[in-house]
Order: structure tokens, then C-alpha cells, then sequence
């Protein structure tokens, strides 16, 4: 039902969402985890954006809204910083909600969309750290947005689940929004945040390894070597992921260079 108010720019939505906020933003997030706001298969506008920047009162929709406003100007501002000379909604709705949102929570939706369509390794764990940094110094905000940041996760490569773990062990307002996200009614939400849970509480059989793998995940960002979490690699790289990483631009270089040669092969030789 809300995806299709929001594709087709439905204005009731509007006044649905002044009245009953909190209900309407849940309800949202159904449409946003069927089609996410972020991640390197949404090339064109999601239709949340394209939504909120017909609407006539943002002052009033960011009030009802809080985290969907301050998600779609983090959005709507890395969309305009990979894409330069893109116009319309993006621009349209920084112009009419940069100044009623949450600007901490936008700058993480606008980290968290540049890691979700980035392939460039080093890139990468420049926003892994910065996403990291803003969670342990704003850990409030990120139990705000909890439900909204697992929705996101499969895009980010699990950093949600990671970093939640982490911060439920020190902050009850984020054991406590994990405690609810449990509960949400969007599937994908709750079952990300019951892997979580049953992570934090070890159990489950497979709980040692995921733990693994989340430790590892933390462990690799570290800036001093050797990293004891992180799974062992098999050079000195001391690092799987960069040592994967390595390894495909090696033989993509190989595969390049070979069919250079095959193409000069029937060349004559300079004199």
C-alpha cells in the first residue's frame, strides 16, 4: 500500500503523516526495505525522495518524520556528490529540508549511501571508519534509527549488525532499540535484529562463527598490526580482504596483459 502512495506522489500521505507520525514512518519503512533507499542497484530516484520533495510543507513532514527526513537528505546529498550535474528531486528536497533535519543522522545516511554503491577498496574503509565514529559518539542516534539502518544493512556489507553489536554492549538505549527492532513488523528488520540478539546472548550453534566473522570485520579496521581477530591470512598482508582484493587486481592485470599481446602479435617491428 505505501509503496504505491509513494510512487504515485499520493498527497493524502501527507496529512497521514502529520496526524500519525511515528505509525506512518514504520509504515514506510515496508516500502524502503522492498526497494532500498541505497546500494548500487537504485540508479534512479527512490520513490521516498521523489515523494518528499513534491511535498508542500517539509517543515511540518520533517517534524513528523524525523528519521526518514534526515535519511533522504543524507540520500539526496551523496546522490548530488557521485552525481554532480544531477538536478530535480535531489536538489529540490536539500533545499527544502536541509534546514528541519537532524543533521548528525544526515551525514550518516550520506556515509552509509556512499559505502553502499562504492567498489573502490580504500574508499571504503575511509567510510566504514567515519560511519563507526559517528555511531560511538552518537549512539542516541543510532538507536533512533535502528529499524532504518538494518533495513539498510544487506547493502553495507553487515556493518549494521557489527557495529550494533558493539555499541548494545555499552549503551542501554541501543539494547533497547535492538530489543524492539525484534518486535518490528518489517521481516527483514526483525530477522537482521534477532541475529543480533541471539549473537549478544551466544546462542545458537552457529553463534562462534558469525561471531567470527563480526570481530573480523571489526578487528580489519584497525590501524596497527598484527590484528588478533581478523581471520588469518596467507601472506604477509595479514589481511584476507586486502589479500583477495590483491589477488583479483593481479589477475585482472595478467588477463589485460595478455591480450595486449596476443593483439601485438601480428605486428611488424620497429626498425
Amino acid at each position: 500500500m505505501f509503496t504505491s502512495l509513494l510512487r504515485y506522489q499520493d498527497k493524502g500521505l501527507f496529512e497521514l503523516a502529520v496526524v500519525e507520525g511515528p505509525w506512518t514512518e514504520r509504515q514506510i519503512l515496508h516500502a524502503v526495505a522492498a526497494e532500498p533507499l541505497v546500494g548500487q542497484h537504485t540508479p534512479g530516484t527512490p520513490d521516498l525522495l521523489r515523494w518528499m520533495a513534491q511535498v508542500a510543507a517539509p517543515k511540518r513532514l520533517a517534524r513528523a518524520l524525523p528519521v526518514a527526513g534526515a535519511a533522504t537528505v543524507g540520500v539526496a546529498r551523496a546522490r548530488l556528490a557521485m552525481e554532480p550535474r544531477k538536478s530535480g528531486e535531489e536538489r529540490r528536497l536539500l533545499e527544502k529540508y536541509t534546514a528541519h533535519v537532524d543533521h548528525g543522522l544526515a551525514r550518516l545516511w550520506h556515509d552509509i549511501t556512499l559505502l553502499a554503491a562504492t567498489f573502490d577498496g580504500l574508499a571504503a574503509a575511509g567510510l566504514r571508519r567515519r560511519i563507526e565514529e559517528h555511531a560511538t559518539t552518537r549512539p542516541a542516534a543510532w538507536a533512533r534509527s535502528l529499524e532504518w539502518l538494518l533495513a539498510a544493512g544487506p547493502q553495507v556489507d553487515g556493518l549494521d549488525a557489527a557495529l550494533t553489536l558493539s555499541l548494545a554492549e555499552r549503551h542501554g538505549s541501543v539494547r533497547a532499540a535492538l530489543a524492539r527492532s525484534a518486535h518490528s513488523t518489517v521481516l527483514q528488520v526483525r530477522q537482521r535484529a534477532e541475529g543480533i540478539e541471539a549473537i549478544r546472548r551466544g546462542s545458537g550453534p552457529w553463534q562462534a562463527g558469525l561471531l567470527e566473522k563480526l570481530s573480523g570485520t571489526l578487528d580489519a579496521r584497525r590501524h596497527v598490526f598484527p590484528r588478533p581477530l581478523d581471520a588469518p591470512s596467507s601472506t604477509w598482508l595479514a589481511s584476507r580482504d586486502l589479500e583477495d582484493r590483491i589477488r583479483g587486481a593481479a589477475a585482472k592485470a595478467v588477463e589485460a596483459f595478455k591480450s595486449y599481446v596476443d593483439a601485438c602479435g601480428g605486428l611488424e617491428e620497429s626498425p
